[in-house]
């Protein structure tokens, strides 16, 4: 589970996955997660339109969330 935690010290659950595995699985020496790629600064912004941008670069775009906390 992936939560945020906010200034004042709330929790917001933001994620959560599950893992099943089989008993028959056979054993592995090691897991391998696929790491998707990071997306742009740019994709962030238009994935998210309604988030107020505080600042922005080249490789970074920093989101106000502190309207979230309002959500709950």
């Amino acid at each position: 589970m992936a939560r945020l935690s906010t200034l004042d010290g709330d929790t917001i659950q933001a994620a959560e996955m599950q893992v099943e595995v089989s008993l028959d699985a056979p054993p592995t020496g090691r897991l391998r997660w696929a790491q998707p790629a990071q997306p742009t600064a740019a994709a962030m912004e238009a994935l998210f339109p309604t988030l107020p941008v505080v600042d922005c670069g080249r490789d970074y775009v920093l989101f106000d969330l502190r309207g979230l906390n309002a959500l709950r």
